[in-house]
């Protein structure tokens, strides 16, 4: 009786996945979708054992290894792989070339142009972003092409957000204040029963001022919860960067409020200031603890 030689190299990197086919044979089928996969992307280097025990866990069953890799689109499961894994080429890679396929798909299912911001930030973070569960990305199992699948993705999460949206409401700049300083305070509840119209105004003007990027790193950092390691992963910079963008963009939200206010209600210069101080205070203990979690493992 024969004796089964065991299968190494990126066979071996299958595990029971690879056990129903010749390891010779399983070896050459891997070592061809490697080098389709690395000439499809050819920044992106992935280790290939890896890549391999990626790819098995995705392996449709039914069939034997070699033909289930067949069935895949193996090229872009590599890419895939590797912004699971945070991979900077692998990253800016999907952000050249296959991102810019949801806009047709968003533009087919009529997402309004002032949520698509807000849309590909949301998607960012749910793909890419690991949590209590892995990124997103790993949900795609290479039945399709990557860029299809990631148009149903845009598509689904833009119709939830359209929802929400009919559901709640646009929030009042008001309350957006609120998330920015972590929650009710006094101050703020004093402004807004006294004077909320002027307030809701003044905020949401100094809102509208901030650039794109500084509104949604607001967002992702005090409303989405993410920490400044997790946020300049997905900008691909230096957490000290993504502190300073959001200690600048906080301090223009203030600034902006405490103009606007003081040309809208007149106050004296002292009462304007002391409201204004009470504000700060609340947001800079909260802001102060934000940034002293731990950078991202990783």
């Amino acid at each position: 009786m024969a004796t089964r030689i065991e299968p190494v190299g990126l066979a071996a990197a299958m595990g029971p996945r690879g056990a129903d086919v010749d390891g010779a044979t399983l070896e050459a089928a891997l070592r061809t979708v490697l080098a389709q996969a690395t000439a499809a992307w050819p920044g992106v280097a992935l280790e290939p054992a890896g890549f391999v025990q990626y790819l098995a866990a995705r392996l449709p069953d039914g069939a034997d290894a070699v033909t289930a890799l067949r069935a895949l689109h193996t090229a872009d499961l590599y890419l895939a792989c590797g912004c699971a894994r945070g991979e900077p080429a692998a990253l800016a890679a999907f952000e050249r070339h296959v991102a810019p396929a949801m806009a047709p798909a968003l533009a087919a299912a009529r997402v309004p142009a002032a949520l698509l911001d807000e849309l590909r930030q949301t998607l960012r973070v749910l793909l890419f972003v690991p949590g209590q569960h892995p990124p997103g990305i790993c949900n795609y199992a290479g039945r399709g092409p990557l860029a299809r699948w990631v148009q149903i993705a845009a598509v689904r999460q833009a119709r939830t957000l359209m929802r929400r949206r009919k559901t709640h409401g646009e929030p009042t700049a008001a309350a957006e204040l609120d998330l920015l300083a972590g929650g009710p305070d006094p101050a703020l509840a004093f402004l807004k029963q006294r004077d909320g119209a002027a307030v809701t105004a003044a905020v949401r003007e100094a809102l509208a001022a901030l650039a794109p990027r500084e509104r949604t790193v607001l967002r992702l950092h005090f409303v989405d919860g993410l920490n400044i390691g997790a946020i300049g992963a997905l900008y691909r910079v230096h957490r000290a960067t993504v502190a300073r963008w959001i200690a600048q963009a906080r301090e223009a939200v203030f600034q902006g409020t405490h103009r606007a206010l003081g040309a809208r209600l007149g106050l004296g210069a002292r009462e304007l200031d002391s409201l204004m101080d009470l504000v700060r205070s609340r947001m800079a203990l909260t802001l102060g603890s934000a940034l002293g979690e731990p950078p991202e493992r990783g």
